[in-house]
C-alpha cells in the first residue's frame, strides 16, 4: 500500500535513506526446543535471519542488513510514517513453524539518529520477551 501512495507524490518529496537494520538478540526465552529466526518486511523489502537454538535463555543472532527506504514528505514537511515489521518465529521439527512474537518500528521517528541501538518487547508474544 506504501508503494502506490509513492507513486503519487513528486520525486522532489521522497527522502531516501539508508537503513542499516541489525538484529542482535532475543533476551527472556523460556528453554524450548526448535530453532528461532527473524522475518521482516518493510515496504517492498524483506528477509529473514538464519536459524539459531537458545542458549542460557537468549538467541543470538548479530544479523545485520542494509537497504534503502524511500519516505514520502508530507505538504507539512514531515516524514510520512514507514513501518518496519518484525516477526520472531520458531521452528520445530524442520516444518512446522509458530510465531513467537512481533514488532511494528516507525522508521520515520529514527531519520536523524545513526547507530541508535533500543531493546523492545514484543507484540503478540505470551512469553514476555524482548528484542534488540
Amino acid at each position: 500500500m506504501a508503494a502506490l501512495q509513492n507513486l503519487f507524490v513528486p520525486r522532489a518529496r521522497i527522502a531516501t535513506f539508508d537503513v542499516t537494520l541489525r538484529i542482535e538478540d532475543l533476551n527472556n526465552v523460556p528453554p524450548l526446543n526448535g530453532l528461532f529466526y527473524a522475518k521482516w518486511k518493510c515496504q517492498t523489502h524483506g528477509g529473514s535471519s538464519p536459524r539459531v537454538p537458545v542458549v542460557n535463555r537468549e538467541v543470538l543472532w548479530s544479523h545485520a542488513v542494509r537497504q534503502a527506504v524511500d519516505i514520502p514528505i508530507g505538504r507539512d514537511g514531515v516524514l510520512a510514517p514507514c513501518e518496519l515489521r518484525i516477526a520472531i518465529r520458531q521452528e520445530v521439527y524442520s516444518h512446522v513453524r509458530m510465531k513467537v512474537g512481533a514488532l511494528t518500528v516507525n522508521l520515520s521517528e529514527y531519520a536523524r539518529l545513526s547507530g541508535s541501538s533500543r531493546r523492545y518487547f514484543l507484540q503478540e508474544c505470551k512469553l514476555n520477551c524482548t528484542l534488540k
